[in-house]
């Protein structure tokens, strides 16, 4: 038992999470039978990856290894339907938004959900969150324990959960929002660090994800909540201890 306690102990969190993507994705490839969509996890993260060296190479002369970016474009094939090419460009879009778009030195959007939302409007697709066919994706929660979020993921299912059921009197089990809520919202970089924080993060994203669907604006409502959040995670770091 000790053992398998220090073997949690080492892991890092970004192998922790590439594991988790990579299986989770080749159960749910295996679950929908589609080809596509094994593709997809090879190219999204391969093309985010070269990119990733690419840009830090010129920067500091130095190889880097692509951790973060290859969980963004394993994220983005997760969740974008099955063709290969708008894939291959949000994982760009993705990677050239972490190295340009900051603030104060620090990324401002979840690169994964940005490239995938202008994608959405480049390409007119949207989200198929397809991942969510796997009941694996509940092992997101050993993820957010490791990286000290379960705050935020926790605090947003339970104010969207009880949203939904306010809104429609049902409780019906959602893997989409268990995925969102484990690997994409408690993003490092661009969500709140403090206790207090997570907390109000995680609900402000859930009260912003319903309002968007009552707006129907036709854009994935979690991705478009969780990108209007990143703005504010600075002040929320800031004011909320």
């Amino acid at each position: 038992m000790s053992q398998i306690r220090d073997s949690w102990n080492r892991l890092d969190v970004y192998h922790l999470i590439l594991i988790f993507l990579v299986i989770s994705g080749l159960s749910a490839v295996y679950l929908t039978k589609n080809v596509s969509f094994l593709l997809q996890l090879i190219v999204a993260p391969l093309a985010a990856a070269v990119l990733d060296i690419a840009i830090n190479y010129a920067k500091t002369r130095s190889v880097v290894k692509p951790l973060t970016a290859m969980i963004s474009g394993l994220i983005i094939a997760l969740v974008l339907p099955p063709s290969i090419v708008p894939a291959a460009v949000a994982s760009v879009i993705a990677i050239v938004s972490k190295h340009v778009i900051r603030w104060k030195g620090r990324k401002v959007f979840n690169p994964a959900a940005f490239g995938v939302i202008l994608v959405a409007f480049i390409f007119g697709t949207d989200t198929s969150w397809w991942i969510s066919v796997s009941l694996l994706t509940l092992l997101g929660f050993l993820v957010v324990f490791k990286l000290g979020r379960l705050r935020t993921s926790l605090a947003f299912l339970a104010a969207y959960f009880a949203l939904v059921y306010a809104t429609t009197q049902q409780i019906l089990p959602d893997m989409t929002a268990i995925f969102f809520a484990t690997i994409m919202l408690i993003e490092p970089k661009t969500s709140p660090y403090t206790k207090k924080g997570m907390i109000a993060f995680g609900i402000a994203t859930a009260l912003l994800a319903v309002g968007v669907q009552s707006l129907q604006l036709g854009k994935d409502t979690f991705l478009v909540s969780l990108l209007v959040m990143n703005l504010f995670t600075g002040s929320i770091n800031k004011k909320l201890r």
